[in-house]
């Protein structure tokens, strides 16, 4: 979707994921503390994936807005009026165009790299809630820990790669320029083909990306790839849907609500009032 249409889509008509909420209050005194922690931590599971989401949208409306300005590249360069003005037409509409994909295709990677970022960003948070949940006993006695592991299993699944593609992705200087030689460390050990790219050992790749949403890179001599695509949207959902199943017997449940109605309802509920 256009940038400009998503701009006017109004709020009113989006439904909002509320997360389980811990009931703090009915806890112990002293793990009240930590049970709000990860309180915000499940609310920041949400965020993240809402978070990927939107980087997916932006990707999609850049490469869009791509294929628009070779379509109009093709049909202004070819235009007798507009050569018959200028001579230098194809040139300078060839120039333009450069110009403006080099843009929208700079902010693909940029989305990219807060995609990837996200997905680490995700399962650190997952992690950090199984941490603080043993240092609350009260709350960890309520949480079901085989629904917890199958979350922890899932993340390994789907995203095995998540630290390695967060740090080349995030800090690339950190790769190539600490000294002259330090990229040499990254280098591919052995050769790599992928649709629509064939490399040999000694080449480095920084976010080789391609039709399916796979971002590639060099790191330690191999290779390690993110997914950024609703593959991977669709695999943070679950995940998320199964982190907040393990607090079923902990807190209330998660709801979905329309933000139009939750407005009406409490408009009603101010006036009776």
């Amino acid at each position: 979707m256009p940038l400009r249409e998503m701009a006017h889509i109004s709020m009113d008509d989006s439904p909002m994921f509320i997360p389980p909420r811990i009931p703090i209050e009915e806890l112990a005194e002293a793990d009240q503390e930590q049970a709000r922690h990860v309180d915000r931590l499940l609310m920041m599971l949400g965020a993240y994936v809402d978070r990927f989401s939107a980087a997916l949208e932006l990707i999609d409306s850049s490469a869009e807005h791509r294929k628009i300005a070779k379509q109009k590249r093709d049909l202004d360069r070819k235009d007798p009026e507009l050569i018959k003005r200028d001579p230098n037409t194809p040139e300078k509409v060839q120039d333009a165009y450069k110009a403006k994909d080099n843009l929208l295709s700079t902010w693909q990677s940029i989305d990219q790299r807060d995609a990837i970022m996200t997905i680490w960003d995700f399962a650190k948070t997952v992690y950090e809630i199984r941490r603080s949940l043993e240092r609350c006993k009260s709350l960890d006695d309520k949480v079901s820990k085989p629904q917890l592991e199958k979350v922890m299993a899932g993340l390994s699944k789907h995203f095995p790669d998540r630290k390695e593609a967060r740090d080349t992705a995030a800090h690339p200087a950190d790769f190539t320029s600490e000294n002259p030689n330090a990229i040499e460390k990254h280098k591919l050990k052995t050769d790599f083909t992928a649709p629509g790219l064939s490399t040999v050992a000694g080449t480095f790749l920084f976010g080789a990306t391609f039709e399916d949403g796979s971002v590639v890179f060099s790191h330690e001599g191999s290779t390690v790839q993110a997914k950024v695509n609703r593959e991977s949207l669709d695999a943070l959902t679950s995940l998320r849907d199964e982190m907040y199943a393990c607090f079923k017997e902990a807190a209330e449940p998660a709801v979905v609500k329309n933000l139009k109605a939750m407005t009406g309802r409490d408009q009603d509920e101010s006036h009776r009032r």
